[in-house]
């Protein structure tokens, strides 16, 4: 009987051992999953946030371009009429 106890004794050592390593072992592994799947997530979120942040600075040059462009074709009209007026002007006069 004492071998007996001692037996199942040592077994159940071991297998509470073993249970607690494999607990630690997926644990580990969940936590290992987990830390890899934030990362993931941290970057995916970031280039999302990069890709739309950098859509929104394109989006906003173009948008000062344009807008740069149209200032600069109204403030460059009136020189042109003026430029064609002053040559009207000059023909005016050679004739």
């Amino acid at each position: 009987m004492a071998r007996s106890v001692e037996e199942n004794t040592w077994n159940g050592i071991q297998s509470i051992a073993f249970d607690r390593a494999r607990c630690v072992q997926e644990n580990t592994w969940n936590g290992i999953q987990s830390i890899a799947f934030e990362m993931a997530l941290s970057v995916q979120e970031n280039t999302w946030n990069g890709i739309q942040s950098l859509a929104f600075e394109m989006a906003r040059i173009v948008q000062e371009n344009t807008w740069n462009g149209i200032q600069s074709i109204a403030f460059g009209w009136p020189s042109v009429h003026k430029r064609i007026l002053g040559m009207g002007f000059k023909a005016l006069h050679l004739i």
